[in-house]
């Protein structure tokens, strides 16, 4: 059985869309007793300043 993550992040540096992040992280899992299984995931983030 194995395991593999990897995570790829970016931040928008410049223009209308400065401060947005995205981060995409993928799993794999696989194993002679288990299913194989794939998982993708996208997360967009802002940073809100409230003060």
């Amino acid at each position: 059985e194995w395991e593999r993550n990897f995570r790829v992040d970016y931040t928008v540096q410049e223009g209308m869309l400065k401060g947005v992040g995205l981060s995409w992280r993928n799993a794999a899992l696989r194993g002679n007793d288990t299913r194989d299984q794939d998982e993708n995931r996208l997360v967009v983030s802002y940073s809100l300043p409230l003060f």
